[in-house]
C-alpha cells in the first residue's frame, strides 16, 4: 500500500481557500471522500496542516497545504503559481470559502473594519476568481464553489456592513455564472444562513435556525453534484429571505432586523 507521504496530486484536484473555516473544513472532506487531491489554503497555517493530516489518513488521497491571505492582493499571483507548482497545473476546482465579519458597530467607528471586510470578502474574492476563472474558460472545464451569504440579498441595519460585500459578492457570482453560461464551467453560489461556527459564536441565534458545517457541508456537496446554480443552506433561508427582501419599507423600518 502506499504511503501517504508518497502520495502525488491527480487531475482530479480541488483548492479550497478558507480551508480552516468549519465549512471550508467540511467541503474539503466531502470530496476527500470522492478521492480528490487536495490543496488546503489558509492564513492559520499550523491548523491547516493538521486538517490536511487527518485528511490523508482518513481517506487516503493527496492532501497539502499552503499559505493564503485573501486580504493581500498583491501576493494573489505568487500563491496561484505556487498552487500550479504544487499540483502540476490549476486544479479541477476551486471553492472560496474565507470570510470576515465585524461586530458592526465597531465598524461604524472604525472606518479599517469596514476596508479589512471589502479587501476580504469582495476584493480578495474577486482577485482569485477572475485569474482562476479565466483559465478555466480558456480549456472549456472547471467548477467554482463561492461562499456568499444571505446577509446580501437585503440591507440590514444589523450587519450592512457584511451584508454590503456579500451582496456585491452575490451580484459579481450572478455576472460570472452570465458569462460562463454557454461553456463546461459550472459555477455554484452558495447562500448560508445562519451556521454553528466561530464567526456566529455568541449570538444567542435560535437552534432550529442553524446549520451544522457537517450539515452545509453535505448539502453544498449534492447541489454541486446537480449542477445546482444557487443553494441556500438551510433550504428555508430562501422563502424567509423573499419575504424579507419583498417587505414593504414602511414596514421593513420597523423591524429590529
Amino acid at each position: 500500500m502506499l504511503d501517504i507521504n508518497e502520495m502525488k496530486p491527480t487531475s482530479k484536484s480541488v483548492l479550497v481557500l478558507g480551508s480552516v473555516s468549519a465549512v471550508g473544513k467540511a467541503i474539503a472532506h466531502e470530496f476527500a471522500k470522492e478521492g480528490y487531491s487536495l490543496l488546503l489554503a489558509d492564513i492559520e497555517t499550523e491548523e491547516n496542516q493538521r486538517i490536511a493530516k487527518d485528511i490523508q489518513i482518513r481517506y487516503r488521497v493527496y492532501c497539502d497545504t499552503l499559505f493564503f491571505d485573501a486580504g493581500d492582493i498583491d501576493s494573489h499571483p505568487a500563491f496561484l503559481d505556487k498552487v500550479v507548482e504544487k499540483i502540476n497545473g490549476l486544479p479541477e476546482g476551486l471553492v472560496i470559502c474565507f470570510g470576515y465579519m465585524p461586530v458592526q458597530q465597531e465598524g461604524q467607528k472604525d472606518f479599517k473594519l469596514i476596508k479589512r471586510t471589502i479587501d476580504i470578502n469582495f476584493t480578495g474574492a474577486v482577485s482569485i476568481l477572475e485569474r482562476v476563472i479565466g483559465r478555466f474558460e480558456e480549456r472549456n472545464h472547471g467548477f467554482a464553489i463561492i461562499i456568499s451569504s444571505v446577509a446580501g440579498d437585503r440591507g440590514r441595519k444589523s450587519n450592512y456592513i457584511y451584508g454590503s460585500t456579500k451582496g456585491a459578492l452575490t451580484r459579481y457570482v450572478e455576472g460570472l455564472q452570465h458569462r460562463l453560461s454557454s461553456t463546461k464551467v459550472h459555477v455554484l453560489l452558495v447562500k448560508p444562513g445562519f451556521m454553528d461556527t466561530a464567526m456566529t459564536y455568541g449570538l444567542n441565534l435560535p437552534q432550529r435556525l442553524l446549520a451544522s458545517p457537517e450539515e452545509a457541508g453535505r448539502m453544498i456537496h449534492k447541489a454541486w453534484k446537480r449542477k445546482k446554480h444557487v443553494v441556500y443552506v438551510k433550504w428555508f433561508w430562501k422563502y424567509i429571505m423573499l419575504i424579507i427582501q419583498h417587505l414593504p419599507r414602511f414596514v421593513f423600518h420597523r423591524t429590529q432586523l
